[in-house]
């Protein structure tokens, strides 16, 4: 006798799931930059960071450095002509045109609703500066060099009166200090250039005083020439109502 078996089928395996890939998460894009704040006067003025552009080649012979400024709307007729002083102190002497010379390029962006973009052009003369020792330094060891000089940039004119020597003199009403640090690699004849802007806000540094023969008070008041005991913070560059009286007849 033969005796037949069956053979049972081996079980069949539990069909295996392809791990699940982690979420892939999307690349976080860069953070919006805050919108320039809104000017507190027409006679404002600053420097538009980011807009500085420095180039030494044959294209740019008549203008190795750039930069933008906004100015109050349209106040861009009321732009004095641009300085260039001694870098630390931003003062004294006007550097000869000869070797640094800053001017606006006629060009103007009106396109914004409270202010008005210009845009500037820096002649830097190359060969002229060798013997500038205050603006032009040579580091042999490195091969490289620094340019470093102040531009000064103003909007406004106010008369200023005083009683002591009877003489009047133009004053700006608003002004800006840009310091510029360049550092140039001298191995390849100044076509590689970075650059440092530090930008001074307007500050009270004019010593102004009058003789009187008679008393005199003051307070910060509004334009109805209301005194204000408990007057509210000022932003740089915003308007200040002062009001000098006196009792006597």
């Amino acid at each position: 006798h033969v005796r037949l078996f069956q053979l049972d089928a081996p079980p069949t395996p539990a069909p295996i799931s392809p791990p699940t890939p982690a979420p892939i998460k999307p690349p976080t894009p860069p953070p919006t930059p805050p919108p320039a704040p809104a000017f507190a006067t027409d006679y404002a003025i600053r420097f538009v960071q980011g807009s500085t552009i420095v180039a030494f080649d044959d294209d740019s012979s008549a203008g190795e450095l750039s930069f933008d400024l906004e100015v109050g709307k349209g106040k861009t007729d009321e732009t004095h002509p641009l300085e260039v002083y001694n870098y630390d102190t931003c003062s004294g002497d006007l550097y000869s045109s000869n070797i640094i010379h800053a001017t606006y390029d006629g060009t103007v962006n009106t396109t914004a609703s409270d202010f008005d973009r210009l845009s500037t052009n820096v002649d830097i003369k190359t060969g002229n500066l060798t013997n500038a020792t205050s603006i032009y330094n040579v580091n042999a060891n490195t091969n490289t060099a620094t340019i470093k000089f102040c531009i000064l940039a103003k909007i406004g004119t106010v008369q200023v009166y005083n009683t002591t020597t009877n003489v009047s003199s133009n004053s700006s009403i608003s002004y800006l200090k840009l310091k510029f640090h360049l550092n140039v690699n001298l191995e390849k004849d100044f076509t590689t250039t970075t650059v440092q802007v530090e930008e001074n806000a307007a500050e009270d540094d004019i010593e102004r005083s009058a003789g009187v023969a008679y008393p005199v008070s003051a307070c910060q008041c509004d334009s109805a020439k209301e005194c204000k005991d408990n007057a509210p913070p000022k932003s740089q560059n915003s308007d200040v109502y002062i009001w000098v009286y006196t009792d006597s007849a």
